[in-house]
């Protein structure tokens, strides 16, 4: 999507497609790091034996310095990123609320824990500990507007949940070599799972 089409929201299709095929990888490059098949399980809920070992942040990679303008509202944070695709529930729906006041600079880090936490706050409340906070998807859009690593397949989650159609949403960038998208997880009670147990996690650093 180009300048002249910003604000032309893609099919949802597109953005589930792009998010699939980000989480993949990151499905296999998980099970690499707890020593453990995790990308062939039927579910995203972790193992037995994987819950039973304490959540640990393994490594938090610095990526970005971005400026978030609260000044502006959320679809015209989105019309400044040039993006591929955004899932369309985050313009029709607004589920997200975006509290802040005039410029905010915020040095960005992705994190990633040593197995998939079973639950945002348990992944909250590690990242928290450790001294860090979990960044909502005014960064997530900031992180994707300034995003210029296409050939890098990644799916990045923020933490911030917001209010779906009808279940609980949270909002990440997938990023493959067709572009960069704004995309949607949800809850449902059959696949009872936290977002960004496939990816990694933005945070910042305390203030």
């Amino acid at each position: 999507m180009r300048k002249d089409k910003r604000l032309e929201i893609l099919t949802s299709g597109y953005c589930y497609s792009q998010t699939q095929a980000a989480k993949k990888e990151e499905a296999k490059r998980s099970g690499e790091r707890i020593g453990n098949n995790n990308s062939n399980r039927q579910s995203n809920l972790p193992g037995r034996s994987e819950m039973e070992i304490e959540l640990q942040i393994v490594s938090v990679e610095k990526t970005h310095t971005v400026i978030v303008d609260y000044n502006k509202s959320l679809k015209e944070m989105i019309a400044l990123g040039d993006f591929d695709g955004v899932d369309p529930e985050i313009i029709e729906v607004e589920p997200f609320i975006i509290q802040g006041t005039d410029q905010r600079t915020m040095e960005l880090y992705l994190a990633i824990f040593n197995r998939h936490p079973v639950s945002d706050n348990e992944a909250t409340d590690k990242l928290r500990n450790d001294g860090f906070e979990p960044a909502g998807i005014e960064f997530i859009i900031a992180l994707g507007a300034v995003w210029m690593m296409p050939s890098r397949e990644i799916m990045i989650w923020s933490l911030q949940e917001g209010s779906g159609h009808y279940n609980p949403v949270w909002p990440g960038l997938a990023v493959n070599e067709n572009g960069k998208c704004i995309v949607l997880d949800s809850w449902s009670p059959w696949d009872d799972h936290c977002p960004g147990r496939l990816g990694y996690y933005l945070v910042f650093k305390k203030q």
